[in-house]
């Protein structure tokens, strides 16, 4: 009978402690017990922004300038070589001008020539209009005639003297596009800064329009470009909110456009540039660091979080433990949503 009774206060003992320890007040809690795993995570509750985000890698690099021609040269000599600091107008590359300076010429020539030759016949038009003019004072009383020949031969001269101003225009315009040439043929650093490339002569002395002959960087000047990244996949332009996580703290960036210049420059190259983001001051970072830039379509609030490394499992849904006091103390189980858990401090902590 005894043993009867034993029996039946251990019976009864674990049936209070499978039933009993769920609070029905908490509806639908589930009844885990603690611990659950071997190993006890706790996060601090932080702010943070929630929401799907895109991240992707990037890396610190210098802003870099090229040096070219706008139309076709056939380079004689470059000035420097890789690695070189170059200051600011410093003489990068020569090309060769002869071609040009030949045309420059003979454009010269034909520009005197016709300004000699409208000269000429402005002085012979000037004599016949005023030996017509006198000869028709003296036959005035004959008719018009004179009068007549005399508007035609200053409507022609009118006529003349336009087609010459074209003519001149037109040499001048050519002459000013071979002084371009010329004066380009002396391709100057536009920026100060360590050359990083330059074009190799001993491939090809010639150099097509917009081709890069040589690179400036800029040290001082940083940018985060994009890595692993396709840019015709690149769909993150129109997204209202781009940041980096440096040290603990969120810095916003910006895109940086690219000049018209440097995107037909890629549009002749069948390419396109990799896309630049601008450096935060004050970020800590340096040239040749990589970091992660998230890209979220809108802005939203933070809201109080922990991170995924506290999350439990049971089925299909997510728990977290709540401390109570001293987190060696008794904890609770708060169900909250995946990926992560959110929940607000409270003094008696409830199922979410």
């Amino acid at each position: 009978m005894k043993c009867l009774k034993k029996y039946l206060s251990v019976f009864m003992t674990l049936v209070l402690i499978l039933t009993g320890c769920a609070d029905p007040a908490a509806g639908g809690q589930p009844a885990l017990r603690e611990p659950v795993s071997r190993s006890s995570v706790c996060s601090p509750v932080g702010k943070g922004r929630i929401g799907a985000t895109e991240v992707l890698p990037a890396v610190v690099v210098p802003t870099e300038y090229a040096h070219f021609y706008k139309s076709d040269m056939v380079l004689e000599k470059i000035n420097v070589e890789v690695g070189d600091y170059v200051k600011k107008g410093e003489l990068l590359a020569s090309a060769d001008t002869r071609a040009a300076k030949k045309r420059k010429k003979e454009l010269e020539e034909e520009l005197a020539q016709e300004q000699k030759k409208f000269l000429l016949n402005e002085k012979i038009t000037a004599g016949k209009q005023e030996e017509m003019e006198l000869s028709g004072e003296r036959k005035a009383s004959k008719g018009q005639t004179e009068k007549t020949e005399i508007a035609v031969m200053k409507e022609n001269a009118r006529y003349e003297k336009q087609l010459y101003q074209q003519r001149i225009a037109d040499l001048k315009t050519q002459i000013q596009a071979e002084e371009d040439k010329i004066r380009e043929g002396a391709l100057r650093a536009c920026h100060s800064g360590y050359v990083t490339y330059r074009k190799s002569l001993s491939v090809s002395p010639e150099a097509g329009a917009n081709e890069n002959i040589i690179a400036v960087a800029d040290r001082k000047e940083k940018y985060l470009e994009l890595t692993d990244l396709s840019t015709k996949k690149y769909p993150y332009s129109d997204y209202e909110v781009k940041y980096i996580l440096s040290g603990g703290k969120t810095y916003p960036i910006k895109e940086i456009p690219y000049s018209r210049r440097e995107l037909a420059v890629a549009d002749r190259n069948k390419t396109y540039p990799p896309v630049r983001l601008s450096c935060p001051d004050g970020a800590g970072l340096s040239l040749g660091d990589t970091c992660l830039v998230y890209f979220k379509e809108k802005n939203t609030p933070e809201v109080p979080v922990v991170g995924n490394e506290s999350l439990h499992t049971q089925g299909e849904d997510y728990y977290v433990y709540v401390g109570k006091g001293n987190f060696g103390s008794s904890t609770v189980v708060e169900h909250c949503s995946p990926c992560w858990s959110i929940f607000l401090r409270r003094e008696e902590p409830e199922a979410l």
